[in-house]
């Protein structure tokens, strides 16, 4: 009563009769069920019956076998009298448990009850050695011991479930394919989530996506055996593939990148993005949940890291030593045995036009070549000027800073920040943007490898509708 909500003069089943059946044991359920339905319709002719008090276990049995029509009618002193409806097999399994129902079952051809259809679902979920048993016979045994509610599909099939159910329990029960693509449900046409409860009578329409996937936290909202079962499975063979996947994904990186990493840096590697063996390491690339594009730049995190020229700059060497031009010109083959600075006055990238001040300590201090910073110094110490220029650069990543003006328009900080994320040689640090009478002023500091991603950058942004212009900002603060 206190569960359910009602008071006590609702309670109809405190005085019943039951109408048991004799028949032969090898009577066909078939006519058995015609036959409590032809009685039910003889006592509902005498007394008038309550329409919500019907209960058809013959047409859907329990799980635990119990059949029987029960059905509550007026009887002739104003109670409210519960008939209970039963063939004799009916009533021994009722009576004497479920064993009761095999001395029937060996006189009948492709009989089949709630417990065939119980044992059938667990031997067929044991049978896929993937499932932790144990783990399974855990659900299973819940399943057991709770009672059912029945939903409709659009066409009007009744489909049985635990009490409890949700959307995606029905969505494996219907199919596992149907589970595996289930993205929500449609439950008395209206629109619920996998984890909406399902009650006795809803009708349900489950919808489906080819791009979905089993997730893991279905798991926190799924009741049913079998729906248990098919989560973790699809979720097993899921993260196998994703590791096979990242482990091919993450070998032709390296290959492409010619990196020869030893066991401490791919541990450190492994690190950097949070992944605490290189099972997990694979599995996270190859389902897309961490991207390698930038794998230099985590490498290059840790100064032990450093296993190749990253970038170098290249001074020409004379090749006629009585040439005045060339006089005070060579070559540098590997920066990192040079001391240079990147002046912070200009702070040139990759691809800029550069040249180089030699500092007494013989240093050098690189420029871009519209530097006035430069030009001050060219005038007053030329001979210090020296000719450099970029040979190789793709790995290391430089900060920018651009200025973006325009039209103030719904959806413009969106736009700007989605052309960022789709250059893929470019990160974006901050952004920082403010609107005034309908224009809005805007700067955004970025990681480049070079001038060539800035520019291309620039072109995506300044085609956006409503941005009108787009510079770059020298003083960038490298810290």
């Amino acid at each position: 009563m206190q569960t359910k909500g009602v008071p006590f003069e609702e309670i109809y089943d405190l005085f019943a009769i039951r109408i048991v059946f004799d028949h032969p044991d090898d009577y066909p359920d078939k006519k058995a069920r015609a036959q409590c339905y032809h009685i039910m319709s003889i006592i509902t002719d005498i007394y008038p019956h309550h329409e919500q008090r019907i209960r058809d276990w013959v047409k859907n049995p329990k799980a635990n076998g119990y059949e029987a029509l029960h059905v509550t009618v007026m009887g002739p002193r104003g109670q409210w009298v519960e008939v209970q409806i039963r063939s004799r097999k009916m009533d021994d399994i009722a009576e004497k448990g479920l064993a009761s129902h095999w001395k029937y079952k060996t006189n009948e051809q492709g009989a089949t009850g709630s417990l065939d259809v119980l044992i059938e679902t667990l031997k067929n979920s044991l049978s896929n050695n993937q499932l932790d048993s144990l783990s399974f016979l855990d659900d299973f045994k819940l399943n057991i011991f709770t009672t059912e509610i029945y939903v409709f599909t659009p066409k009007g099939e009744i489909k049985k479930l635990p009490k409890g159910s949700t959307v995606i329990d029905l969505a494996y029960e219907i199919h596992t394919e149907i589970g595996n693509k289930a993205i929500a449900a449609k439950v008395n046409h209206k629109l619920e989530p996998l984890s909406h409860i399902l009650h006795s009578g809803d009708q349900v329409e489950i919808l489906t996506s080819s791009k979905q996937a089993p997730k893991r936290e279905w798991l926190n909202f799924a009741v049913s055996t079998k729906a248990k079962a098919k989560i973790k499975s699809s979720l097993k063979e899921e993260r196998l593939h994703n590791i096979e996947k990242g482990q091919d994904i993450f070998i032709n990186k390296v290959r492409s990148l010619k990196l020869n990493l030893n066991h401490k840096m791919f541990k450190e590697l492994r690190q950097s993005y949070n992944a605490p063996n290189k099972e997990e390491f694979y599995r996270k690339i190859g389902s897309g949940s961490i991207q390698i594009d930038d794998i230099e730049k985590q490498l290059l995190k840790n100064p032990t890291n450093i296993f190749a020229k990253y970038w170098r700059l290249t001074r020409s060497k004379p090749k006629n030593k009585k040439s005045k031009k060339d006089k005070n010109t060579y070559v540098v083959d590997d920066i990192n045995n040079q001391k240079f600075t990147l002046a912070t006055c200009c702070n040139p990238i990759p691809g800029d036009e550069v040249a180089g001040y030699l500092n007494p300590n013989n240093s050098v201090i690189i420029h871009k070549k519209t530097c006035s910073v430069l030009n001050n110094l060219a005038a007053k110490q030329g001979d210090k000027i020296i000719s450099v220029k970029w040979s190789s650069y793709k790995l290391l990543s430089f900060l920018v800073k651009i200025k973006v003006e325009g039209v103030d328009k719904l959806g413009i900080v969106y736009n700007i920040t989605k052309a960022i994320s789709q250059e893929a040689d470019v990160n974006m640090k901050s952004i920082s943007i403010e609107t005034n009478d309908g224009v809005f002023f805007g700067e955004i500091t970025l990681f480049v490898h070079n001038a060539q991603d800035l520019e291309d950058l620039i072109r995506r942004i300044i085609i956006i509708k409503g941005v009108s212009k787009v510079t770059r900002i020298e003083d960038v603060d490298n810290e």
